[in-house]
């Protein structure tokens, strides 16, 4: 691991490149990309774009389903990209944790934070510079949506070991395995092409139902979904699981509910950030 910038009180490294196990996950699509653009400022800020700003998906969207348990002593934060979402999570945490895969987005997210906070690069699989037992709220956004069902698997797994006994999560991943067939069958090729518009690069290999399946022999159970679509064209691509510990009781059957008013919850979102934009911070 080498040290690359900040450091704490006590001396702790606050800024580090982990020394990667494996490559950077390939299955990640667009990853490869992102990483060679030198906008990922505005790459990160386009991922909040249909909510006004990251600040309205905070307040408006993911807020509302993590505030029985914020503030929280450790957060983490799987995909911190340019540390826009991060802003916003921050000042709910006693400590924050940030994980990405790209450096310049890491670097990015250090001149927004500041110190305080652990920022680690990582190989887009890896937590293992996280403490077992040490997260009480892990977060990902708008990151997950790319990477293929191995890869989550591998984040359930670690996160089954790092988070705290009381601990939870809340990913949001892809759910286009559930469209498969359709889009195949929709295709003149009869194949699908992931940076269609209505894909939007969300991986082709993961659904909710799968990380239901695979939860509970990682060690996690999943309490509750939302699946819903980020395009107009009626598919529930996308899903964000809440999960919790799994300490081996009597299996009980998430809830599961099909958002199909999602457009009008972020132009809801839009609306209000446009109202209220010029109201000046209460100090």
């Amino acid at each position: 691991m080498t040290a690359v910038s900040g450091h704490s009180s006590g001396g702790a490294d606050l800024f580090e490149i982990a020394a990667a196990s494996t490559p950077a996950a390939s299955d990640a699509i667009g990853v490869r990309n992102f990483q060679a653009r030198t906008d990922t400022l505005r790459q990160s800020e386009a991922a909040y774009d249909p909510w006004g700003g990251a600040a309205e998906l905070w307040t408006g969207y993911l807020l509302p389903r993590l505030s029985r348990v914020l503030p929280a002593e450790h957060v983490l934060e799987i995909g911190v990209g340019a540390g826009l979402l991060a802003s916003c999570v921050r000042p709910f945490a006693l400590r924050y944790t940030g994980v990405d895969i790209c450096e310049r987005s890491l670097r990015r997210a250090r001149e927004r934070l500041g110190p305080g906070v652990r920022l680690i690069l990582n190989d887009g699989r890896s937590l293992a510079e996280i403490p077992d037992g040490s997260v009480n709220v892990c977060l990902s956004w708008e990151a997950l949506v790319f990477v293929d069902r191995d890869t989550v698997r591998a984040y359930l797994a670690q996160l089954a070991r790092k988070l705290a006994p009381e601990g939870v999560a809340l990913l949001h991943h892809s759910n286009l395995a559930q469209h498969v067939e359709q889009l195949k069958a929709r295709s003149p090729t009869g194949m699908i092409d992931p940076q269609s518009p209505i894909v939007a690069g969300r991986h082709p290999s993961m659904s909710a139902e799968m990380l239901r399946l695979d939860a509970p022999g990682l060690g996690l159970r999943v309490a509750a979904q939302e699946l819903f679509g980020v395009t107009d064209h009626g598919l529930l691509t996308d899903a964000c699981s809440f999960l919790v510990a799994n300490a081996g009781g009597a299996a009980i059957a998430p809830s599961v509910v099909s958002r199909h008013d999602w457009a009008l919850m972020q132009r809801e979102a839009r609306r209000v950030a446009t109202v209220y934009r010029g109201v000046p911070p209460v100090l």
